[in-house]
């Protein structure tokens, strides 16, 4: 994180004092005065620079507890530590000066680099040692230069008393600060200890300094560095007590061997004493930041190891959900590898596409075979979709005929993903086996007579029929044949209509289901059309509408159900008359595009809105807004017998060039149209 300098000194400013802040200074400052005094018990350099000066660490925790603002607290205690111990006034107030940067010093490397008192990761760790590090460098190269202008140290003396400072310093920070850290979660870490373990690590720490510090086995002044004999004990303590079991084991050995040392005992006795101090403080120092490495980065370890097991857990219980809802709800996870063309499958449950496909992986091809011949065009525009990467994600539905011929719904949906070249790379996605649904839709009968559009369809005729059959049971008159022929008519028209819109309901629920039969044979797409075209000639021209055939000479015959493709060009036309204006002239055009053909029907009018242009095959819509006009289900209908057909229908709505709904059939081949002829 980064560090603003300007906050940092805003925050050391004075600012009102609460009862609670001025407790804090004076704790501060009683704190640094007794522990310096009993740090200068140590075996002082020049009277100043000890072993040990745990006034450093107790300095850094505050500051990094209650912020830069306990400043003024760390340079008084400091200075009156060293007016106690004899110091000079402008000595004194140099050493706290020293003092108090080496906090703030250490306090600003800390926040640089994200220190986390708990001191759980290795980040923490080095950043504590390396504040330890720079704040004693910047305390000891004040501390000694004042010492050196105050003519206490002498030249000679000036390296000596610097690295007995600076080891002081550092040893102390790197070892007490984390006791003071975790000194509040204390209490919880050492209940999770094994007790026989960490006895037996305090034995063995407690026989190697009995060992070390008796003359029996090594006499003092041996040239031998005895002490490292100890790192089995902090490596031992890091690794399975962590940075606190650490901290106490390393500072109980500095604590032993420094005691000792003052009472010339061990193997730093008899010897010369500035060189036996430097390398009892290289000891210290090592050996606490070894142990303090080692503590953070198995504590690391050990959180990364209980998250990742977390993890392992909470994937585990989420494939069994998965699993579960797999199974539960006939659904198949597919993934398609777009470059190598295979197909990865896990079906929840077995034989979700009839027990034909065993294979986990699959091909396109193998999947295609289980779509229904007539989906398998739209299938493949969807798939052609996803392979050039034209949708992020595509659905549709397709149907399946199992080995025992029953007819399933799965409905399909998948997402493409692309590769660093954003080129599309695989595509996830699901088959869902909705075929229940389908049953159930069927059963309900789609609903379709409790929408209201489709209500009021029905009860008009019934009205109209109702009320002739009442005129012609009332007439208290002789009936002519003009009066009787006219109530007649209008029973039989509104008959014809409520037929018409029962029909239109059963062939929705037939479509909708899969259930629409189809009597496929060659016929001439000339003739269904002149057919459509005679029977709508009294509608065009009671609205004053010409029909016009156009288009070149088709002479090869049409492979389709003849009265179902009639139907759909009947209902084309109408839409086309009923909107166009009088005068106007609805064009029906057929022409050969290899081996289709195409039949377009095209009238000049109001155009569709573009965005009513993905909703005009939708049932109940109708167009140009004239509620009344139709029951909404006739293009719908055309969608599904020309889809049940293996083709597609489309519209363009352009203003000045009008409207054209087309689709195209497919041409019959010879032996077919010779089988029709015999």
């Amino acid at each position: 994180m980064a560090v603003d300098a300007g906050e940092i000194w805003r925050r050391a400013l004075p600012t009102p004092m609460s009862l609670r802040s001025v407790s804090r200074l004076l704790l501060v400052a009683l704190s640094y005065v007794l522990t310096g005094l009993l740090g200068l018990e140590f075996y002082p350099s020049n009277g100043f620079a000890t072993l040990i000066w745990p006034p450093s660490a107790i300095a850094i925790v505050a500051i990094v507890l209650w912020g830069p603002g306990v400043w003024p607290a760390i340079y008084i205690g400091a200075f009156l530590t060293n007016l106690i111990a004899s110091a000079p006034f402008p000595v004194a107030a140099g050493i706290a000066g020293g003092n108090t940067l080496e906090a703030l010093a250490a306090f600003v490397v800390l926040r640089r680099f994200g220190f986390d008192r708990r001191l759980g990761d290795v980040r923490s760790a080095l950043a504590l040692i390396l504040a330890g590090a720079l704040g004693g460098a910047i305390s000891a190269t004040i501390g000694v230069s004042s010492l050196r202008l105050g003519g206490i140290v002498l030249p000679g003396q000036f390296v000596e008393t610097w690295l007995a400072w600076w080891f002081g310093d550092l040893a102390s920070i790197i070892i007490l600060a984390p006791l003071l850290f975790l000194a509040r979660g204390a209490p919880g870490i050492i209940r999770a200890w094994n007790a026989a373990e960490f006895g037996l690590l305090t034995a063995s720490s407690a026989l190697l300094l009995l060992v070390l510090f008796s003359d029996v086995i090594f006499p003092p002044g041996l040239p031998y560095p005895t002490m490292f004999l100890l790192f089995p004990c902090v490596i031992w303590a890091a690794l399975r007590f962590g940075t606190l079991g650490s901290a106490l084991t390393i500072g109980s050995i500095a604590l032993v061997a420094l005691f000792a040392t003052v009472s010339d005992i061990g193997p730093y006795a008899g010897v010369d004493p500035h060189r036996s101090i430097l390398i009892l403080q290289l000891f210290i120092a090592v050996g606490a930041i070894t142990g303090l490495i080692v503590a953070a980065d198995s504590d690391q370890r050990h959180r990364v190891e209980t998250a990742l097991r977390a993890r392992s857990a909470d994937l585990e219980q989420t494939k069994g959900w998965l699993r579960t809802a797999l199974e539960s709800g006939n659904i198949s996870v597919w993934e398609w590898d777009l470059k190598t063309g295979e197909v990865l499958r896990t079906d929840g449950r077995s034989g979700l596409f009839g027990s034909r496909q065993h294979a986990n992986r699959w091909d396109y091809d193998q999947f295609m075979s289980v779509v229904h011949p007539d989906d398998r065009p739209r299938i493949a525009e969807l798939a052609n979709a996803i392979r050039l990467g034209k949708a992020p994600e595509v659905q549709g539905e397709f149907r399946s005929i199992w080995p025992d011929r029953s007819l399933h719904w799965y409905f399909l949906r998948g997402r493409v993903f692309l590769d660093d070249a954003r080129h599309p790379d695989h595509a996830l996605g699901v088959f869902v086996d909705v075929s229940r649904e389908r049953d159930l839709e069927l059963e309900l009968g789609e609903v379709l007579l409790s929408r209201e559009e489709i209500s009021h369809d029905l009860k008009n005729p019934i009205q109209a029929i109702l009320m002739n059959a009442e005129l012609l049971r009332r007439s208290p008159r002789a009936l002519d044949r003009e009066f009787l022929h006219m109530r007649l008519h209008g029973i039989t028209q509104s008959a014809n209509r409520m037929r018409s819109l029962i029909e239109a309901i059963l062939d929705v629920t037939r479509i909708r289901g899969g259930h629409l039969v189809l009597d496929k044979k060659p016929h001439d797409v000339r003739s269904i059309v002149e057919e459509v075209v005679v029977v709508h000639l009294p509608l065009a021209e009671s609205r004053g509408v010409r029909l016009a055939v156009e288009g070149e000479a088709v002479r090869r015959p049409v492979l389709c159900d003849r009265g179902r493709i009639s139907q759909v060009l009947s209902n084309l036309v109408a839409n086309a008359i009923q909107h166009s204006p009088p005068g106007e002239t609805v064009r029906i055009e057929t022409r050969e595009e290899g081996d289709e053909i195409r039949v377009a029907v095209s009238n000049i009018g109001p155009v569709i809105p573009p965005e009513q242009i993905p909703y005009v095959f939708e049932r109940y819509w109708r167009g140009r807004g004239k509620p009344g006009e139709g029951t909404g289900l006739g293009l719908f209908i055309s969608k599904g017998i020309l889809e049940a057909h293996g083709r597609r229908i489309e519209v363009t709505s352009e203003p000045g060039a009008g409207t054209t709904f087309s689709f195209t059939l497919q041409t019959a081949r010879p032996d077919m149209v010779a089988a029709g002829a015999a």
